[in-house]
């Protein structure tokens, strides 16, 4: 039986509103799955302050809306050039055969900048088939990506295949959603300080520089991207040719590794992005350089193994604290930080995965025992300004198994439970924090999160029951009003 909230979870207020619909009313009446939402830029709490929270429908195409201080709701529809998916395999208990993923867009992993403008990943090309004459239209890579090209990205790593899903941004101040063709393939993503918007694939990262296409609106001008490169001779620099993945370490040479992107970090103070996930279990460090791409270098570091039952497996979230410090999440119920600070050797031959066992701290979370693995992450968040009340640097990631957000208070290593008693079945990936009034106290902040699961009619109420934002309050005692 879960434990009744003790301690500092008695002062826990949740406020819940519908978001989005049952039904999206695009093509028919498909499901409204929101992925993911955004509240405020993550790198400053205070943007788009009591202004409106964001969710894309990854099943419907459509920028969802809600003003929580009118309780207004809305929603956009995202433009693009894709193929509508298939239909579906088996019929439903609930639905028959009626068709309710009816998405070719697909829209994922929203943001917002500085501008209180709202980025996000979307297909916005054709999808290229692979039978018959039917190509989508536009769904070639553009020849700026290829090999050829004059782009100094292409010319050092031409990316041929075509990408999954591009960017796009929607201004609220004018209602009007522009594409940005990327060569490589969108989904999380973090901002730098200097507006660079950071992605990651398989073995590659990309970023848009927003302040460039600002200027310019050239798709082609405001995107980089690159491999990771180890500077496995330590002459401090990446030099070509280097070794590939399939290949032995050749200590004359640099060597370039294979990595997963699922989730991409900023180090804020060093502009360094991190990968984690997509099916790599290495957390990954990109450093641009002054001069990209030729300044590029990359480090990797493997997870800790020995000795944990489950293994540390699954990487899924990554984010980084205002100290620099790395905070990942795992599938198999650990969290873990690292401390690139702490490590003795960062390059050269022997800097190859294991070479930093020390900069590794390990945390089980709560009410997981040996051989199990519940609590699922998904995606972290690190409360880096103290929003939500708990302190600075505070990691809290999703546990859609448990209905909550945990968050870990890192100096005892003790989780606080953020649940959502009813109705059941909330089911987080990420979150984010806000400050709409920095002088009312608790009043004026919260953490906005939402119910996201693939299937919303599955949540306590049933079918036709909605999507809900989810906002989460820490009050100083538990009848403070």
């Amino acid at each position: 039986m879960p434990p009744r909230p003790s301690g500092i979870e008695r002062n826990i207020v949740v406020s819940l509103w519908d978001f989005g619909t049952p039904v999206a009313f695009v093509h028919g009446t498909p499901v409204a799955f929101v992925h993911d939402e955004a509240a405020a830029d993550t790198r400053d709490a205070r943007v788009n302050a009591n202004g409106r929270i964001y969710g894309v429908a990854n099943s419907s195409d459509l920028l969802f809306w809600l003003d929580p201080d009118s309780n207004e709701v809305g929603q956009e529809r995202i433009p693009t050039k894709a193929a509508m998916g298939g239909q579906s395999a088996a019929p439903s208990p609930y639905w028959g055969n009626e068709h309710i993923w009816q998405a070719a867009a697909q829209p994922r992993s929203v943001v917002i900048d500085g501008k209180a403008r709202v980025w996000f990943a979307a297909t916005m090309r054709g999808k290229v088939q692979t039978f018959g004459s039917a190509a989508g239209a536009g769904g070639e890579q553009p020849a700026f990506c290829k090999p050829g090209s004059s782009n100094k990205f292409a010319q050092y790593f031409p990316l041929v295949n075509p990408s999954g899903k591009q960017v796009a941004r929607y201004d609220p101040t004018t209602g009007t959603i522009v594409q940005i063709d990327t060569c490589f393939s969108a989904d999380h993503n973090q901002f730098a300080a200097d507006g660079s918007l950071f992605f990651g694939q398989r073995d590659v990262i990309g970023w848009v520089d927003t302040a460039a296409y600002d200027r310019t609106g050239n798709d082609s001008a405001s995107q980089g991207w690159g491999p990771a490169v180890l500077d496995t001779n330590g002459d401090g620099k990446i030099t070509q040719p280097w070794t590939e993945p399939d290949e032995a370490v050749d200590l004359a040479r640099d060597h370039r590794v294979s990595f997963g992107c699922y989730s991409v970090a900023v180090n804020q103070s060093d502009g360094s992005a991190w990968c984690a996930g997509g099916g790599s279990d290495r957390l990954v460090r990109f450093d641009r350089g002054s001069n990209p791409p030729e300044t590029m270098k990359s480090e990797i570091f493997d997870k800790p193994s020995a000795g944990y039952d489950p293994p540390i497996l699954g990487a899924h979230g990554v984010d980084v604290d205002s100290n620099g410090v790395i905070w990942q999440n795992w599938r198999s119920g650990y969290l873990t930080s690292f401390d690139r600070r702490k490590c003795k050797v960062l390059n050269g031959p022997t800097a190859t995965g294991g070479h930093c066992p020390e900069g590794w701290a390990v945390y089980r979370a709560p009410h997981e025992r040996a051989a199990d693995a519940v609590t699922r992450f998904y995606l972290v968040f690190v409360d880096r300004e103290g929003v939500f009340g708990l302190g600075k640097d505070i990691p809290i990631a999703p546990s859609p198994n448990t209905d909550a957000l945990l968050a870990l208070m890192p100096q005892t290593g003790k989780w606080v439970t953020l649940r959502v008693p009813y109705p059941l079945g909330f089911f987080a990936r990420s979150h984010q924090g806000r400050i709409d009034d920095p002088n009312a106290g608790w009043k004026g902040r919260g953490l906005w999160s939402s119910y996201a699961t693939y299937a919303p009619w599955h949540i306590e109420g049933g079918k036709g029951t909605k999507n809900k934002m989810v906002k989460f309050q820490l009050r100083p005692d538990p009848l403070a009003r």
